[in-house]
């Protein structure tokens, strides 16, 4: 990033940033280079980087404008590259007719984002994503913001939205998207307030799609796209012991096409808060240490469920984590 200049540069951040920024560097001295960091630096840096990538010297061709369907505001996007083949960030700005109301500097070219208007809430809404393992939420009406970015995602693991379909009543979003690098996955998140976080009520661990019922508020079909093993018809990813071993017997005997993907639709409908997390909660192993990202989603679900619930879905979390199956 030849002319990039970071006022509070260190030594301990200079040393990383140099590290890290070499072809073949070692992920472990990296990690550990980093982790001499202080985050709030490491967040000032990754904050002015973005500033200066997309700034207006680097904008690659003319803005592409989106308007919302209500006319009332608009998102124009630009792309800012320093060169040929270098990784691209993306700057939208979201204006209010003529007012500008905020702008969210992303660090990937590619700007999935949706407008949710005539909220429950009396306000109107855009949400993108500053970070690409993040999400960003504007208040249009107001020019409140509010940034969710999982712990992960400074290790490279949260999770990537790519692209969204909002339910008819407006109160979930569709959201397919995945880890980096790994296979789409469908998430269904409720939008009941969206500044505070965006829980997830269902995840579809699958290559999966929905397509709303314009009839109904929030309901939809989802096509899922399910690897079997053919023998038996099984799911690849919760074969038997029995099925295990035949895989393995036909494998050392030579056999080929033992499998393949079939799609499969169901219709999804929204329930209640605490019924969604119920489902979450059963689903963690027993005994186990809780998977953090979905022990965080399911306590948002719990803090968004009625009081007369919420105290019933913490014990039964609570049993879960120290009741082994």
């Amino acid at each position: 990033m030849s002319g990039f200049v970071f006022e509070g540069m260190t030594p301990a951040l200079q040393a990383w940033v140099d590290y890290a920024g070499q072809a073949g560097a070692d992920p472990q001295e990296r990690d550990r280079l980093k982790g001499l960091v202080p985050p709030a630096l490491l967040a000032r840096w990754w904050a002015a980087q973005r500033v200066w990538r997309c700034r207006d010297e680097a904008r690659v061709g003319e803005p592409v404008v989106h308007a919302a369907p209500s006319g009332r505001y608009r998102l124009e996007v630009t792309t800012h590259a320093e060169g040929p083949r270098t990784w691209a960030y993306a700057k939208g700005r979201v204006y209010d007719g003529e007012t500008l109301v905020a702008e969210i500097l992303r660090n990937f070219s590619h700007f999935p984002f949706v407008w949710v208007e005539g909220h429950a809430s009396g306000h109107d809404y855009l949400i993108g994503g500053e970070d690409y393992q993040g999400q960003t939420v504007i208040e249009l009406d107001t020019g409140r913001r509010a940034e969710h970015l999982p712990p992960e995602a400074a290790e490279g693991r949260g999770f990537c939205w790519a692209d969204f379909a909002l339910s008819p009543s407006g109160r979930t979003l569709a959201v397919e998207g995945c880890y980096w690098a790994w296979p789409y996955e469908l998430r269904l998140v409720d939008l009941g307030d969206p500044l505070t976080a965006l829980p997830v009520l269902t995840y579809f661990g699958d290559e999966a799609s929905i397509r709303w019922l314009p009839d109904e508020p929030d309901a939809g079909d989802v096509t899922r796209r399910v690897e079997l093993y053919a023998p038996t018809g099984g799911r690849a990813d919760d074969l038997s012991d029995a099925e295990e071993a035949d895989l393995q017997r036909r494998q050392a005997a030579g056999e080929t096409d033992l499998w393949r993907t079939e799609a499969r639709v169901e219709r999804w409908v929204r329930g209640s808060i605490a019924a969604h997390a119920g489902v979450q909660i059963d689903a963690f192993p027993a005994g186990e240490a809780l998977w953090a990202e979905g022990l965080r989603n399911v306590q948002a679900l719990i803090d968004r469920a009625p009081p007369a619930d919420q105290a019933l879905l913490l014990a039964r979390l609570a049993a879960r984590a120290s009741t082994p199956d």
